[in-house]
């Protein structure tokens, strides 16, 4: 059985400046920088996916980013495949949240905590059969990163993380 926790923080410790060219820092300061991670975690977990050795060990899957259940999206649902073009029900639901000053984590984590909870019931409601390991990731940015003047601004702009427990 695939272990998405195991998967998914692997590829979020490997987040850095390097990732986008290099543009990460910069579109971590100038935008809402959850959806640049988001993306950026849904492109390296289809890569990761995509991997020969990967499908020969864990099986076959695909990445949707903001899939929609019942009105109601997801920042990323991964999904089992048989084949190339045939798509089982979801396996693992992915949300995240971003804060950028961690004095302020406890109203992030209770929104985080209602979204893991919607996607819950929106998915129970669309597919009852489906039973994923749902992850609720909270990305926590220095305040010092709030500047690009500052050289510690790009050196670090992903900060901690944590992982709820899975259903």
């Amino acid at each position: 059985m695939t272990d998405f926790s195991q998967i998914v923080s692997s590829e979020m410790r490997e987040l850095s400046k390097y990732d986008c060219n290099g543009a990460l820092p910069y579109l971590s300061l100038t935008s809402k920088f959850e959806n640049v991670v988001r993306d950026l975690l849904a492109f390296r977990l289809h890569k990761k996916f995509q991997e020969q050795k990967f499908q020969q060990e864990q099986g076959l899957f695909a990445i949707a980013r903001e899939k929609t259940f019942k009105k109601k999206k997801v920042d990323i649902a991964i999904f089992e495949r048989e084949q190339q073009e045939t798509f089982k029900l979801p396996v693992a639901i992915i949300e995240l949240k971003a804060v950028a000053q961690p004095t302020t984590i406890v109203p992030f984590l209770e929104g985080l905590g209602n979204d893991l909870k919607n996607a819950k019931d929106n998915l129970r409601e669309s597919h009852p059969d489906a039973h994923p390991t749902y992850l609720g990731l909270l990305l926590a940015r220095e305040a010092r990163a709030l500047s690009p003047d500052r050289t510690g601004a790009f050196e670090e702009i992903i900060g901690k993380y944590g992982l709820l427990e899975p259903e």
